[in-house]
């Protein structure tokens, strides 16, 4: 794997549990982390045969507010979200604990993103412009739906799964509503 996951996380990466809450300070990476899980799920390469379906799934992307959806398309689909560094063995995701790593800080270079562009259907977006999408769809039928906490839940829709950013009022709304 590229990227190995920092003390603390590894478990997140192999937990199997159903509903799974990160919790920390700002800019540790929590973000970051649940999108490579993310990416990982909708890419049809999640190890834990059968938790999700490798195509053919459905997906909910939800933030505060529309600005914040920006974050999780960034993330998932733009490069230089991570650093790599070119080792003998290949490329490698540097690390600050490691002297050798930060010796060559120079040569860290932009990483590729989560989801590469050859893995994008299409795209929707909510506010081209901004790069504020309302849905997209990848070539192995994943479709990913984006939604603020400003907006309605979304009732008779069949969830495989959904990623919540940040703590908002209505995400017990979100999650009641989208059961019923």
């Amino acid at each position: 794997a590229i990227v190995e996951p920092v003390p603390g996380l590894a478990e997140f990466m192999d937990c199997d549990a159903g509903e799974i809450g990160v919790i920390g300070p700002n800019r540790s990476g929590k973000t970051l982390s649940v999108l490579i899980r993310t990416a990982k799920i909708l890419m049809g390469q999640w190890h834990i045969e059968g938790q999700f379906p490798k195509t053919d799934g459905v997906w909910a992307m939800v933030g505060p507010k529309l600005r914040h959806l920006r974050l999780f398309y960034y993330t998932l689909f733009k490069p230089g979200q991570f650093k790599m560094l070119k080792t003998d063995d290949g490329w490698k995701v540097p690390r600050y604990d490691n002297p050798d790593d930060v010796a060559r800080i120079s040569e860290w270079e932009p990483g590729p993103p989560l989801i590469p562009p050859r893995m994008v259907e299409s795209i929707s977006f909510e506010d081209v412009k901004e790069e504020i999408p309302s849905f997209i769809k990848l070539v192995n039928g994943w479709v990913i739906h984006f939604f603020s906490f400003e907006s309605d839940p979304v009732q008779g829709v069949s969830w495989n799964g959904a990623n919540f950013d940040e703590e908002a009022p209505r995400v017990r709304l979100w999650l009641t509503e989208t059961r019923a």
